[in-house]
């Protein structure tokens, strides 16, 4: 029977890929915190990992009686406040952090899990933000999980810097065959930009400071080299190598092979020819500028650096 809505279908989507895959760690969106997907994936084996919403609810363990009273045991205990934990400041990624750390329960899910709260204060006279982190995996350090969700940050940046870049979004085609062969090679495109920058040769030369630096990019230095840094590079190399083949001889040479050409009584009709030669060739550079941004959909710093390189070519040849 086939899914009639688009959340029993994106159900039925998960519990094919559940099934296909070996078990191991699942890394989920606070979005997909839902009873339905965890137990989905409790039940073929998996752990999960996922980031609670604010407003998440979190109980401690029952407490075992003394003496066994009638009725149905407790399932949860007092409801855990998460302003009087333990805080303990840990070192993660080279940076210090409030974190506490506790086993719950949750109706969210049907096992136990480890939650983790991270605190932080913007200002001192601002009250604390708290983030939680819960995984069913119960032999993860508090380090592991808070290092394996910001692990999990880099498929976002992935998905905006191949909508942004090699344009993801923007397919032109109907058919289902086409849609997925554009959008496995936007991820090809991506991945192969970011080969070009690993590898030892590019890696050693090409830092942020040279590559801002051809950029003419001067407010901006991020930590390391984004994608869209990276793009806006090979677009500036690219357009260099395409302009670089329309620059002809220089005048003089130019000038020198009409001369051998045209006697001396035709020294007028050599110097049109020159200037023709020159119009000319503005024309194909300004075209050709205009059709390589047609081609390759620039961002702002590409279209911005691509821009002051034309000026400067056309300054040049006049």
């Amino acid at each position: 029977m086939c899914p009639k809505t688009i959340r029993a279908k994106s159900n039925a989507v998960f519990q094919r890929i559940c099934s296909k895959i070996p078990a191991g760690l699942i890394i989920f969106d606070r979005g997909f915190t839902r009873r339905k997907v965890f137990t989905m994936a409790l039940r073929f084996g998996h752990h999960i990992l996922c980031r609670a919403k604010s407003n998440a609810v979190f109980y401690q363990l029952p407490k075992i009686p003394k003496h066994r009273k009638r009725g149905r045991p407790k399932k949860y205990g007092d409801r855990l406040s998460v302003h009087r934990m333990r805080y303990n400041v840990i070192e993660i990624a080279g940076k210090a952090h409030s974190v506490a750390s506790k086993v719950v329960r949750t109706k969210m899910c049907d096992a136990d899990v480890r939650l983790v709260v991270m605190r932080t204060r913007p200002k001192p006279s601002k009250p604390y933000q708290y983030d939680f982190v819960f995984t069913t995996n119960m032999t993860l350090e508090v380090p592991q999980i808070v290092q394996y969700y910001r692990n999990r940050w880099q498929i976002e940046t992935a998905f905006r810097d191949v909508k942004q870049n090699f344009g993801f979004h923007k397919y032109q085609v109907k058919s289902r065959p086409s849609i997925n062969r554009f959008v496995q090679l936007s991820f090809v495109a991506a991945s192969l930009t970011k080969l070009i920058f690993t590898t030892q040769s590019v890696a050693k030369t090409m830092s942020v400071e040279s590559v801002c630096q051809r950029l003419g990019i001067h407010w901006y230095r991020p930590a390391k080299l984004t994608l869209g840094l990276r793009t806006a590079f090979l677009r500036l190399r690219i357009a260099q190598t395409l302009f670089s083949v329309l620059k002809v001889l220089n005048k003089n040479h130019t000038r020198r092979i009409l001369g051998t050409l045209f006697s001396k009584r035709k020294t007028r009709l050599a110097t049109r020819l020159l200037e023709y030669n020159n119009i000319v060739q503005t024309l194909v550079l300004i075209s050709g500028s205009f059709l390589l941004c047609r081609l390759l959909p620039t961002s702002f710093i590409g279209f911005k650096s691509s821009e002051k390189l034309i000026k400067s070519r056309v300054h040049d040849d006049f």
